[in-house]
């Protein structure tokens, strides 16, 4: 990285100050004007999926939209599942962590919103210095103190669209971890509306093999009377005895199998594993959706699914970081100021005071390949990204297109 400041030629006069500062200034103004018309690097565009129109069928072209119902889980009218729901999105660890991400995506937002706005930065130093003096002599003139402040502001165009990129790059990233902490609360509610009707369809199968092993226990113990009087044979006897012992032994399992269902809700819920108070909220029975609900579209789902959405601002990201690698290629123009003011306790005869004001020029040709290789790598990795999205093709006969002119740069 090479800086060329353009150096003062001292304090101006009056005549000549401000004319002069006007010329030296004028080519760096009118570069001022042509700021942020260029943008280097691609603009993600995701071209419609090749459908066929007749994709359809008749059958399910027929099928109603679904109107507005709400949150999903709502349908089924279940205040215990409501409440797991709810609890889980507020206690699971994976969900807080996916918001933190957001916090942490917001802030690096900001961050560079900021980078294109004026930098400035403020420097002090007090330095004392001492002679070998006889004793006696007053203090000050074998001593001296010297203290210099220095501030400069710097203001970097954005000529090639370095910091509109970095936003750029920065709201895509913004808007993908808000993607993904929807997608990770989509699979946490259907993980516990999952393991909750699990859990509901076990109790219910407990209960009836209960009330089995109930009648079939009366039906031993009329069958046994019965062979002792001689009225059945010992067949249907040992038969029913049999059917019943079956019936007991399934239910240890499904007794395990409730508790769990159990101990995964509370594991989803961000608890150790115990007692769930909000099970009591129901009656233990599996939940039934009204017959009124309508499922949308297999089209609709697409459009909803988080991680869709996700990867897209995550290919926007990526192709936002090619416009900044390639701007690295290109020289940068800044307006610079600094001010440096120095002052010691001998007298203003050994002060000084002086300042600059002007364009400066940074460009980075000479790296060795660093920019080059890094911009490869960035193209490459847009090129993943895209692929995910299912297309592959344009962004590679694309990223070959940059990649010939990476080389040729």
């Amino acid at each position: 990285m090479v800086s060329f400041p353009r150096p003062s030629a001292g304090l101006p006069t009056r005549r000549h100050g401000r004319p002069r500062a006007a010329r030296r200034l004028a080519p760096f103004l009118a570069a001022t004007l042509l700021a942020g018309c260029t943008q280097v690097g691609p603009d993600l565009v995701a071209p419609p999926p090749p459908v066929s129109p007749e994709w359809q069928s008749r059958s399910l072209a027929e099928v109603p939209q679904a109107p507005a119902q709400g949150p999903w889980w709502l349908a089924f009218g279940d205040p215990a599942l409501d409440a797991l729901i709810t609890r889980g999105l507020a206690g699971n660890p994976d969900f807080r962590i996916a918001g933190l991400r957001v916090l942490e995506a917001r802030a690096l937002q900001a961050a560079a919103r900021a980078g294109r706005l004026p930098q400035s930065n403020v420097a002090s130093t007090a330095l004392g210095y001492g002679a070998d003096v006889p004793s006696g002599t007053p203090l000050g003139r074998g001593d001296a103190v010297v203290g210099a402040l220095g501030a400069s502001v710097a203001w970097e165009l954005d000529l090639w669209g370095r910091f509109a990129r970095a936003i750029e790059g920065a709201d895509a990233a913004y808007f993908a971890s808000l993607a993904t902490r929807e997608d990770i609360a989509l699979i946490l509610r259907a993980e516990i509306a999952r393991t909750y009707l699990s859990h509901r369809a076990l109790q219910e199968q407990l209960a009836a093999l209960n009330e089995n092993a109930a009648l079939q226990e009366r039906s031993v113990a009329i069958t046994e009377l019965l062979f002792r009087q001689g009225e059945a044979s010992e067949l249907d006897f040992q038969q029913a005895r049999t059917q019943l012992l079956a019936t007991r032994a399934a239910i240890p399992p499904i007794e395990a199998g409730i508790r769990t269902s159990a101990n995964a809700l509370a594991l989803l819920l961000g608890r150790p594993p115990g007692p769930l108070p909000e099970l009591a909220l129901s009656p233990p029975r599996l939940p039934q959706l009204p017959a009124s609900f309508s499922a949308s579209v297999p089209a609709d789902w697409l459009r909803l699914r988080p991680d869709v959405r996700a990867a897209f601002f995550a290919a926007a990201a990526q192709s936002a970081k090619i416009g900044i690698a390639e701007s690295d290629l290109y020289p940068a123009l800044a307006l610079a100021g600094t001010l440096d003011i120095t002052r010691t306790s001998l007298g203003n005869p050994f002060g000084a005071t002086g300042f600059f004001v002007g364009p400066t020029i940074r460009w980075n040709f000479i790296d060795f390949g660093r920019i080059r290789n890094l911009a490869r790598s960035v193209a490459k990795s847009y090129v993943d990204s895209r692929a995910r999205l299912g297309f592959p093709m344009a962004p590679k006969a694309w990223a070959d297109e940059v990649l010939a002119k990476l080389e040729a740069a």
